[in-house]
């Protein structure tokens, strides 16, 4: 059992936003023009880690395990009631 306390989780595996728009877009069957972009060319203030995945670590120390990102996502495109493609 997890001692008490605030748990930070994510679900297991990475992505990048592309991967993660297309993946989007590809569970819905919806067709959209996506393309990768380098994080560098971006006109953002604040500046960001080139490589920042969240990880469930305290939770594997208790054999617990997050679903992975992809079925969480068609899970919640489900409940939100989109019809999915079949892939």
């Amino acid at each position: 059992m997890l001692p008490y306390g605030i748990y930070h989780v994510a679900n297991s595996g990475q992505c990048s936003w592309y991967e993660f728009a297309k993946a989007i877009f590809d569970t819905i069957g919806m067709e959209a023009s996506l393309s990768p972009t380098k994080t560098n060319i971006l006109l953002s203030k604040a500046r960001r880690p080139m490589f920042s995945p969240l990880a469930s670590i305290k939770l594997k120390e208790y054999s617990l395990a997050m679903e992975s990102w992809r079925a969480a996502l068609r899970n919640y495109l489900i409940e939100k009631g989109y019809k999915l493609n079949c892939i």
